[in-house]
């Protein structure tokens, strides 16, 4: 039996530079609980530990042209302590603690509005890494230079919408969307 708690604090500052521009940063931290990695038949049942993550984020929220294109940007970067991942063993999927890991990006969003048509698009990067590996880790075959899991390097999403105004009907609209994701690994073994 273990049990697990954790005092997470959360900070930030939000600059108004204009009614149309702020900025801001914030620094957090967070973890998530330790458990008991189930696999069925095989005996004895693991454990894994919490893991701890640290966060620090800045960017800015604009609108501009009287409201008719928005511009959000980000960059962020968070540090991992025993990160936990899924991993594949002997057919069974178990939860294991990896070790040290880093992922840092920025993401891009603009949206335009003009009259009847909204466009959109977004993009976003990731270097996600591994630090340091448990020996855990690599008996389950994790090395440092293997990919994180479910974090691909660039994503990106365009979209478009047209409204119609049907008067005291409501409306009525069309929009069509392309994402864009990079490749990406399910399990870091």
């Amino acid at each position: 039996e273990k049990s697990y708690s954790s005092v997470d604090p959360r900070f930030g500052v939000n600059y108004q530079l204009s009614d149309d521009v702020a900025t801001y940063i914030s620094y957090a931290t967070g973890y998530r609980a330790g458990g008991f990695a189930s696999r069925p038949i095989v005996a004895p049942v693991g454990q894994f530990d919490k893991e701890k993550v640290e966060t620090l984020e800045a960017g800015f929220k604009s609108e501009w042209f009287g409201k008719q294109l928005r511009a959000n940007a980000a960059v962020f970067t968070s540090r991992y302590d025993d990160m936990q991942i899924s991993v594949l063993e002997g057919g069974f999927f178990s939860i294991a603690n990896a070790g040290q890991a880093r992922i840092s990006g920025a993401e891009l969003e603009l949206t335009a509005r003009v009259q009847n048509v909204e466009l959109s698009a977004s993009a976003g990067y990731l270097d996600a890494q591994f630090r340091s590996v448990t020996d855990e880790a690599v008996a389950a075959g994790i090395l440092e230079q293997n990919e994180l899991p479910m974090a691909p390097e660039w994503t990106y999403n365009f979209g478009a919408q047209y409204d119609w105004s049907l008067g005291t009907a409501g409306n009525l609209f069309a929009r069509a969307d392309y994402a864009y994701v990079d490749d990406r690994y399910t399990f870091a073994n």
